[in-house]
């Protein structure tokens, strides 16, 4: 004995939805330096965490709001208050970062952007400008504000003792 099914399925996809057509193209490329996320120690730098939910933190804090706020600004990102142009010591640190963690060397005429939208989690970045697009290229994460340390929120302890959990090593 079979099953009748007499009722007929309508239509529930509705394809009128008007995409705005992006002016600016800008391409986060997630994938060049695969090493990105990963945690590491370099001089007074770390960029371990306190414990699981401080990544948990920083993560969604990078997804819902530093990743589009990058796509959305475009070329006027470094215009943009938080987001800084690095150079002396803090392009040579970052530098010894980038090294350690991709094993690269980046020559003197390549710009490292820190990137942030306010508060939260800061990215370091490669920007590139083609003739209709710009492309990011992640390097690392400073979810403690190391790079440029601020009195008002890096009061926080960093020692290897407080800071050790390194998501790159334990999932």
């Amino acid at each position: 004995m079979g099953v009748s099914n007499i009722t007929k399925p309508k239509k529930n996809v509705k394809n009128d939805y008007n995409f705005k057509k992006r002016t600016n193209k800008v391409s986060i490329e997630l994938s060049s330096y695969k090493n990105w996320t990963n945690s590491l120690r370099v001089d007074k730098f770390t960029n371990e965490y306190h414990n699981e939910n401080e990544v948990g933190k920083v993560y969604y804090q990078l997804v819902d709001r530093l990743l589009p706020f990058v796509k959305e600004r475009g070329s006027s990102i470094k215009q943009e208050k938080h987001c800084h142009l690095l150079s002396g010591d803090k392009r040579e640190l970052a530098t010894k970062i980038v090294n350690k963690l991709h094993d690269l060397d980046l020559d003197e005429g390549t710009e490292i952007w820190q990137l942030s939208c306010g508060q939260g989690v800061r990215l370091l970045a490669v920007i590139t400008f083609n003739d209709d697009s710009e492309n990011v290229y992640p390097l690392f994460l400073d979810p403690h504000h190391l790079i440029y340390p601020d009195d008002a929120h890096n009061q926080k302890d960093y020692s290897k003792k407080a800071c050790k959990f390194n998501p790159s090593k334990f999932y």
